[in-house]
């Protein structure tokens, strides 16, 4: 990152999150909502803050959990990481039960706002206590004092989003920032002057199956952190590119955004999105479908092509070898047949996936592929073995 052409520096993470909460604060004082400072900047910094590492590894195999099974997750969750100052046993299901119930509400708004993320510390802050620091939490009672505070807090926000901008804002800024890490940093910019701030960010792609089984990449953005917001995305693997007519700009509910920005364009190598509009969203979620390149797809039609000529050439010599043609005996030029092309698909199948992303996006064809020719290579061979070499014909 550079503003003003000078290097800026992130913040810790919990310096980070103590701005956001503190955001937090002065928006609830602007709506004219109860703040219990004690409680909730001490549970906010933490839901901010909070790493998804552990929990994510509990998570792993469950998909979508029910509420018990969730909860039985957070019971392991709690006991493996703790929670500062906590004196009593071991965190049963039954308690985290009653915690669980106390934030039925929050749940509820910041589902409004977001999809559904078990990963979420905003939509179950329970898995923000571990991260809760300048506080002793020693009790149920106390814990459960701090989660309320903070549904009580969420619950007024609600009843006043729709006619105070500030209690809006306060909602958003929850829902999204305690479940995306946004990173900040500390630098110095000239205010008497435009400036420009520009960013390169290396991600995790994020591949997702869509309902006709391509695969399509789902990033969240910020959109409105700026004036102005110029945002490009280019592919720089020569064997993969974006599906042109699949770009969809999304909000955070993964619903198309009202409204258009100022300039889209999108090309197989490409993506640009601009807008300066006041109004626009802070964030955006890109679903990116991808796709093998052009030259990737001929290199792919030719091995579906020696494939199934492998392939055809084995039938013949089963239904021949079954009685249609009188023959009972493999010969070598039978397995020549079959085992040249196979062979040349087989070695520009290894040779053509050079990339990660390109054996990703290919993978559900080249894992067939492969299991096709592996398949015809052992077949022939038993079948050369089983009926014995004639060299004769």
């Amino acid at each position: 990152m550079t503003v003003a052409d000078r290097s800026a520096f992130l913040l810790p993470r919990s310096d980070q999150a103590l701005i956001r909460a503190r955001y937090v604060e002065e928006l609830a004082r602007r709506a004219g909502i109860p703040f219990d400072r004690a409680r909730v900047i001490p549970m906010l910094q933490a839901i901010f803050g909070f790493a998804t590492e552990h929990w994510k590894r509990l998570l792993q195999q469950e998909s979508f959990p029910s509420d018990s099974v969730l909860r039985a997750l957070f019971c392991k969750y709690l006991n493996k990481v703790g929670i500062p100052g906590w004196v009593q046993q071991d965190f049963d299901y039954v308690t985290v039960q009653r915690w669980d119930e106390l934030i039925e509400q929050t749940r509820g708004i910041v589902r409004e706002r977001i999809s559904t993320d078990y990963v979420s510390a905003a939509e179950h802050p329970i898995l923000a206590l571990p991260h809760a620091s300048g506080i002793v939490l020693n009790h149920e009672q106390e814990v459960s004092q701090h989660l309320t505070s903070l549904d009580d807090l969420l619950t007024s926000a609600a009843a006043a989003s729709s006619h105070i901008p500030a209690a809006k804002s306060l909602l958003d800024v929850y829902a999204v920032g305690g479940s995306h890490w946004d990173a900040i940093a500390e630098v110095v910019v000239p205010l008497k002057e435009p400036f420009m701030i520009k960013t390169c960010e290396k991600r995790e792609i994020g591949l997702k199956r869509r309902a006709n089984w391509k695969k399509s990449s789902h990033q969240i953005v910020a959109f409105n952190d700026a004036y102005s917001t110029h945002l490009n995305i280019r592919v720089a693997d020569t064997n993969v590119e974006m599906e042109v007519r699949g770009a969809r700009v999304l909000d955070e509910r993964n619903d198309l955004i009202s409204g258009s920005p100022d300039f889209q364009r999108s090309t197989p190598e490409l993506f640009s999105l601009n807008s300066a509009r006041p109004n626009r969203p802070h964030y955006v979620v890109l679903s990116m479908p991808l796709k093998a390149s052009l030259p990737a797809r001929v290199s792919r039609f030719v091995i579906f092509a020696l494939t199934a000529s492998a392939l055809i050439a084995f039938c013949f010599f089963l239904f021949n070898w079954l009685g249609a043609g009188g023959g009972r005996n493999m010969t070598a030029g039978d397995v020549a047949v079959i085992l040249v092309p196979s062979a040349i698909a087989a070695s520009l199948l290894l040779v053509r996936e050079t990339s990660t992303l390109s054996t990703e996006i290919n993978e559900d064809w080249s894992v067939t592929t492969g299991l096709i020719l592996l398949i015809l290579w052992i077949s022939t061979l038993i079948a050369y073995g089983f009926n014995g070499i004639d060299w004769g014909r």
